[in-house]
Order: C-alpha cells, then sequence, then structure tokens
C-alpha cells in the first residue's frame, strides 16, 4: 500500500506537471488552431501519457490488454525523447534559459524532465517493443518532428541553429525507440517500489 501511494504521488506531480505545461504553452496555443494544439505540447502531453500509466499500472490488475501496452511504449519512447530534448535545449541555449530572470524556472524544469526521461526509461521496461510497434511509435513522432520544423509547431526557442536542433529532433526519435527497445528487452533500469507493478 506504501509503494502504491508513492507511485500514485509521483502520477499526480506528473499531472500537475501537464497543466502547469499548458499555462506554459498557453500564448503559443492561443495562435494556433487547437487542430495543432496536440502538436505543441509535446512535453505536457509526454507528462500526462505518463501520469495516466502509472494510475493504471497501481489500479488495474492483471493483463491491461493491446491497446494499454501499445500506449505504455508509445509514452516511454516519448518520455525518454523529450526528457532529453529538452535537459538539451535549455543546455544549448544556456545563455537564454539559464543566464536571465528565469534562471531558477528552467533549472527546476531541467531537474523535471530529468524525472521524465527516468520514468520513460521504466516504463520502457514493462514491455517489449517490436517491429511493428518500432514502425507506428516512430510515424507517430516523426509527423511531430515535421510539424515543428517545416510548419513551425515548436516550443518557442532561439532561432539561432534552428537546423541544428531539428536534425537532433529526429535523430533523438530514432534514439529514443532503440533505448527503449533495449529497456524492453533487459529492464535495464528499475527502482524496485516501482518496477514490480511495471514487471509483474
Amino acid at each position: 500500500m506504501k509503494n502504491k501511494s508513492l507511485i500514485f504521488l509521483i502520477a499526480i506531480a506528473n499531472l500537475v506537471g501537464f497543466a502547469y505545461g499548458i499555462y506554459y504553452y498557453s500564448d503559443q496555443l492561443s495562435e494556433w488552431s487547437p487542430l495543432f494544439w496536440v502538436l505543441i505540447i509535446d512535453c505536457p502531453l509526454q507528462a500526462l501519457f505518463v501520469g495516466i500509466a502509472f494510475l493504471t499500472f497501481i489500479s488495474v490488475s492483471g493483463k491491461k490488454g493491446p491497446v494499454f501496452e501499445f500506449f505504455t511504449k508509445l509514452t516511454s519512447v516519448g518520455a525518454i525523447k523529450y526528457g532529453i530534448w529538452t535537459m538539451f535545449v535549455i543546455l544549448f541555449y544556456s545563455s537564454y534559459f539559464l543566464a536571465g530572470e528565469d534562471w531558477g524556472m528552467y533549472s527546476v524544469l531541467f531537474f523535471a524532465h530529468l524525472g521524465l526521461l527516468i520514468e520513460g526509461l521504466l516504463l520502457a521496461g514493462a514491455y517489449k517493443i517490436d517491429f511493428k510497434d518500432i514502425a507506428l511509435i516512430g510515424l507517430f513522432y516523426l509527423i511531430n518532428d515535421y510539424s515543428d520544423y517545416a510548419i513551425g509547431t515548436h516550443p518557442l526557442i532561439p532561432n539561432e541553429n534552428i537546423g541544428l536542433i531539428a536534425a537532433f529532433t529526429v535523430a533523438l526519435t530514432l534514439i529514443s525507440i532503440l533505448v527503449a527497445k533495449y529497456c524492453g528487452e533487459t529492464r535495464a533500469v528499475k527502482i524496485d517500489f516501482i518496477s514490480k507493478y511495471l514487471f509483474s
């Protein structure tokens, strides 16, 4: 029961992160049609997915079904990808994010996305990713990458070296899938009080 309570709190923290993310992106969302919103809120969406996944693991016993299994795989890849992406971008543009008056907020966001990365690695151990999963998950996140850098739905970041960031993002999609596949096969990342629910 104690372990479930801790996981529940982690899940709620992710849902709070989703709510904050909507606030953070609110100005950008107001400039776009709602049709594009899901392509804009990359990190908040992953926090929502992680929260839902953890809540499901601790509240539903036994086999969860193929839809939830695929949802968890998709979530694990996205959490890994956007956890790494955000930390990289904050450091890459450190003179923008960490030198102004908002440096404290971005420092907190850096470590929050480190947590998102760890959560993604944990969730990746729950199920093995097969080649059909790779195709579908890859398509989902590559469409998002196209939207971000061809249409312009990426988060508000400096325009300097945006081409490099775009290339890094596409490469990170593929790397994140491979990392999640490896974790699914080896359960390489474990935190005992969480993993016993994910790996049962």
